[in-house]
């Protein structure tokens, strides 16, 4: 005959009792349990009256509910909940009582003798408990679940928007499509070395070595939040060693883009000729909005989160500048991009749409740049009577190198290397260490002179430029 609830709780299933029964034991009341006092030198059970629940008063005064039963002739406790007291006016809580939450006295009755039901019919909701804790502990284990968390809890915190779109991009691409479905702590030196080896052998070396850096640090956050002891990466090193590139265009490529950006038409002809013209990186030129403009005042201001080095920075508008934006066409209402396409959200994106999407696509437009740059060498070359077959497309350059060409033009025209450091928003070189704690001066009148002289030299290059044949840089005395 199966056991009754009196027996689970008085006998174990005909085995022994599962705890010894307070001295004179009785029904719990909301006031007793209210009025229960800690123990500072050890944690107090206090039965209600042999149902097999407690109330758990615990030395720092906090008060829990617990259920004692046998199974399989084995004691059993199952910690249920805290503690719920209700005020004068409250009600109990609607719905079924259930392990974890917080349970008033009559709940915690209640759950517990469903449970006893369960364990009469040779359940265990402990064993149960068990499980599913240790599925979850799995779960959470899985990489693809780790490198989520790190996301959402690092990357995107910690980062700005372009740095952790990157992380995430190479962790989405290139980590998981080879490690998904392992444990993260399976996942040994070997398999980052063979997954490193793959993306370089694929011909993106470079990559593989921002792959590294990704899971590197992805692996040592593991370790901070005692996920894994040791780090994978340790030892390993980056597939190709990166030389820093020293590329900088002569004044005749440099017309030639300046022409060829001409040609483009909005929105990448503008995008290219105002990372000439501001010596600022890729990312925060296409990300402009008009909100950071004042163009009365000939100032675009950064704000610190567009910023690589987390400080927010005014470039002062040349008047080129100025007029380069003033060409662009203004949509209404905010927030609204400066360089924008409406890529990536309809076939005919609606104004509301392009307002909402910067411009993208930068492999592409880098293409028909060069396409456009070929053509025009081609028809200089044709009009000075030379073979246009000949004329090859510039070799080797990045839009990057626009902004190390426009820093060492403006060291030729005589800016101070501070200032071109404060233009550029260095924070390394003259402004290292102590001198950038405590040296605040803005120059903000020295970068405005600064660009306006390079912005002034850009224009008579392109003005005076005649097939290849062009204005020489003076050199700065």
């Amino acid at each position: 005959m199966s056991p009754t609830l009196t027996d689970i709780v008085r006998h174990g299933s005909g085995v022994t009792p599962s705890v010894t029964p307070d001295f004179m034991a009785a029904k719990l009341t909301t006031v007793a349990v209210r009025n229960a006092k800690p123990d500072p030198a050890r944690r107090r059970e206090i039965s209600d009256a042999g149902s097999g629940l407690y109330l758990v008063v615990q030395p720092g005064g906090s008060k829990g509910w617990a259920l004692r039963y046998r199974s399989e002739g084995n004691p059993v406790k199952l910690t249920l909940g805290p503690v719920l007291l209700l005020e004068d006016g409250e009600r109990e809580p609607e719905g079924d009582p259930e392990v974890g939450k917080p349970l008033t006295l009559r709940a915690a009755r209640d759950l517990a003798s469903t449970l006893l039901r369960k364990v009469a019919r040779g359940e265990d909701p402990a064993a149960k408990k068990r499980l599913s804790r240790a599925a979850a502990r799995e779960a959470r284990d899985d990489f693809e679940t780790v490198a989520t968390d790190f996301i959402e809890r690092y990357v995107r915190p910690n980062n700005r928007a372009s740095s952790a779109k990157e992380t995430e991009r190479l962790l989405r691409t290139k980590v998981l499509p080879a490690w998904r479905g392992r444990k993260i702590g399976d996942i040994r030196r070997r398999d980052v070395i063979e997954l490193l080896d793959d993306i370089a052998e694929a011909g993106a070396p470079f990559s593989a070595n921002r792959t590294l850096a990704a899971v590197r640090r992805l692996f040592n956050w593991c370790i901070e939040r005692d996920i894994l002891s040791a780090n994978p990466c340790a030892g390993v090193r980056p597939p190709v060693q990166e030389v820093s590139r020293d590329r900088v265009l002569s004044d005749e490529e440099l017309v030639l883009i300046w022409r060829a950006a001409g040609e483009l038409g909005e929105p990448f002809g503008a995008f290219v000729k105002l990372l000439i013209l501001t010596a600022q990186r890729r990312d925060e030129v296409a990300g402009t909005r008009w909100s950071e403009v004042d163009l009365a005042k000939r100032l675009w201001t950064l704000p610190r989160e567009r910023v690589k080095n987390d400080t927010a920075h005014e470039i002062p508008l040349s008047i080129h500048a100025v007029e380069v934006l003033n060409s662009l066409t203004k949509l209404a209402g905010e927030p609204d991009y400066v360089l924008t396409t409406g890529s990536g959200r309809s076939l005919a994106p609606t104004e509301a749409e392009l307002r909402l999407v910067p411009i993208s696509g930068f492999s592409k437009a880098k293409r028909k740049l060069d396409e456009a740059v070929l053509r025009i060498r081609q028809k200089d070359a044709e009009e000075k009577g030379d073979d246009p077959a000949t004329v090859k497309p510039l070799p080797n350059w990045r839009f990057h190198d626009l902004r190390r060409t426009a820093a060492s033009g403006m060291a030729r025209l005589g800016v101070s290397v501070a200032v071109i450091e404060k233009v550029l928003n260095h924070t390394s070189g003259t402004f290292a260490g102590v001198v950038g704690v405590y040296q605040r001066h803005r120059f903000t009148a020295e970068k405005a002179d600064a660009l306006e002289v390079w912005a002034s030299y850009v224009a008579q290059l392109g003005s005076a430029s005649i097939g290849s044949n062009v204005v020489r840089l003076p050199t700065a005395v």
